[in-house]
């Protein structure tokens, strides 16, 4: 983070609109292949509205047996940062505008470590949603990345 870096406040300033929200989900684990009630994990969600639709429309979720095993049958955005790749399933119907704008390496460590703390991120048009669960990052780094994220999708409009 440098000073330079765009925070939530003038991302507000260039017409980007914000609604939080607190988010609390229990989690199951598995142990030797049965599934118990997990914990209770706890997160904020951000729900922005860009000025602009980004010419990004993708969601990023966390890889799971069956996006290995779809990705048999179709393709899927690959970064070629092997991982990037292990953590992270792109859903994408542009995958050219997509992948320019994953070749930020900054933009895929901030991707990765949203979805691999259990997170989810997702653009559509005008509308961005970007969860994350709240793990040992401080609110502020975890914000800040956030606004680095949708301030680079405010300049692909």
């Amino acid at each position: 983070m440098t000073e330079n870096d765009p925070s939530v406040a003038s991302l507000k300033k260039a017409g980007a609109k914000c609604r939080l929200s607190q988010v609390h989900e229990g989690r199951p684990f598995r142990s030797d292949g049965v599934e118990f009630s997990g914990t209770t994990v706890s997160g904020l969600r951000y729900e922005w509205k860009l000025p602009k639709p980004a010419d990004v429309e993708a969601a990023f979720v966390q890889e799971q047996f069956k996006h290995k095993l779809s990705k048999v049958f179709n393709a899927e955005l690959q970064t070629d940062d092997e991982d990037f790749d292990a953590v992270v399933y792109i859903k994408s119907r542009d995958y050219i505008d997509t992948g320019e704008f994953l070749q930020d390496p900054r933009i895929r460590e901030i991707v990765k470590r949203v979805i691999g703390s259990g997170g989810t991120i997702s653009v559509e048009g005008a509308d961005v949603t970007y969860a994350f669960i709240e793990d040992n990052a401080t609110r502020a780094d975890l914000e800040a990345d956030m606004a680095y994220f949708v301030d680079a999708l405010m300049a692909r409009a």
